[in-house]
C-alpha cells in the first residue's frame, strides 16, 4: 500500500465515521460495491480517475485533498487566508514583517508551505492583516479533531473538549 492510498483510506474512514455512514452508504454514493469500499479505506485498492472525483465530490474536497495529510491542508489553508489579505492590502512580506516583528525569512517560510508557524505567529499575522484568529483556530482544531477520533471518541466527547477549549481561551 503506497503512502498516497493509505491517506485516501484514512480520510474516507474518517468522513464515513464523522457522518455515521456505512460501506455500503459510501459505495452508493461513489458508485463502488460496499466490499470495493471497504478496500478503499484499508487502502487495498487502486481507484480509477472518475472514483476519485467522485470520492472528492461526496467528500466536498478539491481532489488533490484526498491524499494529502490533514495537517498540511491546514497549513495550505493558512497560507491561502494570508496570501489572500496580503493581496486585498496590496501588502509584500517586507510589510508583513514590519507589521508582526516575525523575521522575513521565517515568513517566508511560511509562505512556501516550508515550516508551520507557531500559534503566537499565527496571532501576530492575523492581527496585523485583520484576519479573524477564530478562523485560523479552526485550522488548529480540525487536526485536534483528527487526533480525538483516532483516539475513539465520539462527536459528542470531541464537540465538548473544543468548546471547553474555545472557552478556556478567551
Amino acid at each position: 500500500m503506497t503512502e498516497e492510498l493509505k491517506i485516501l483510506g484514512e480520510k474516507l474512514a474518517q468522513y464515513r465515521d464523522r457522518h455515521g455512514l456505512t460501506l455500503q452508504d459510501v459505495g452508493k454514493a461513489i458508485g463502488v460495491s460496499k466490499g470495493h469500499a471497504s478496500k478503499l479505506e484499508n487502502g487495498n485498492a487502486n481507484p480509477s480517475f472518475n472514483t476519485l472525483i467522485k470520492i472528492a465530490e461526496f467528500m466536498k474536497i478539491p481532489l488533490y485533498y484526498l491524499f494529502m495529510p490533514t495537517e498540511e491542508m491546514n497549513r495550505r489553508k493558512f497560507i491561502e487566508m494570508v496570501n489572500k489579505r496580503l493581496e486585498e492590502l496590496k501588502w509584500d512580506l517586507e510589510k508583513l514583517q514590519k507589521a508582526t516583528g516575525i523575521n522575513y525569512f521565517r515568513l517566508a517560510d511560511f509562505m512556501q508551505g516550508n515550516n508551520t508557524p507557531t500559534v503566537g505567529e499565527m496571532k501576530k499575522i492575523a492581527s496585523a492583516l485583520e484576519i479573524n484568529f477564530e478562523n485560523i483556530l479552526e485550522l488548529k482544531f480540525g487536526l485536534f479533531e483528527n487526533l480525538l477520533l483516532e483516539f475513539g471518541l465520539n462527536d459528542s466527547q470531541i464537540n465538548n473538549l473544543i468548546e471547553y477549549i474555545k472557552t478556556h481561551m478567551k
